[in-house]
């Protein structure tokens, strides 16, 4: 039998992708090694939404380690041109980083979190509950009325 929910993380995103809007904005508060900023990326090309894509990690290694899957999955250009970025701060300052970047106005059509610890990095610097919630608060702020927060 072929199962068709692989992991949770496989599960989450197949739903989430789904909330991506042409020209939206989507923010992967915890991007780790990029595997779901390239899953949204990917998306996002293969249905031409051109959505703005903001990546977040207080790891420098980690935002490193998701720059170079991207780049050879072929998505530096979209780097290059700033419709992806990362951000080497708390995902709980996504409102200013997100303000910083864009216009005040602008809603996020999709914000994903995927917690816990950098895969191949030190297990001792993992998302806490403080930093969660207050990063679920932030990013109910920055949601579009028919976005989608997921957590996993």
């Amino acid at each position: 039998m072929n199962n068709l929910i692989r992991s949770t993380t496989a599960f989450a995103m197949s739903i989430a992708c789904r909330y991506i809007t042409d020209s939206g904005l989507i923010i992967d508060a915890t991007c780790g090694n990029g595997q779901d900023t390239l899953e949204l990326a990917l998306y996002d090309r293969e249905h031409s939404l051109n959505a703005d894509i903001v990546a977040f990690d207080i790891q420098e290694t980690a935002i490193d380690n998701a720059k170079a899957l991207l780049v050879s999955n072929d998505l530096g250009p979209q780097m290059e041109t700033g419709q992806i970025r990362f951000v080497n701060r708390p995902h709980e300052s996504m409102v200013d980083c997100v303000r910083e970047i864009f216009d005040d106005s602008r809603k996020a059509c999709l914000i994903v979190f995927n917690l816990g610890y950098l895969p191949g990095g030190d297990k001792s610097i993992t998302t806490t509950a403080g930093s969660t919630l207050s990063a679920v608060e932030s990013a109910l702020r920055l949601l579009d009325t028919n976005g989608l927060v997921c957590i996993t």
